[in-house]
């Protein structure tokens, strides 16, 4: 799945670390320049904005 196709969804996501974080995505950073990547921001639960860079993500699940 593109990070793209999560805006506006609600998700799960499993990140490196062994996390998962919950929330709807509210924003989608694309790739300005080579040395930058793809991000998404997400609202949690508590109403806390979490970016999170695509090569932190192992999973992503719609909910």
């Amino acid at each position: 799945m593109k990070l793209r196709e999560t805006f506006g969804k609600k998700i799960k996501i499993l990140c490196l670390d062994g996390g998962a974080i919950e929330g709807r995505v509210i924003d989608y950073i694309p790739t300005i320049e080579e040395d930058e990547e793809e991000s998404i921001i997400i609202r949690n639960g508590n109403n806390v904005l979490i970016e999170i860079a695509k090569h932190e993500i192992t999973e992503i699940e719609m909910l």
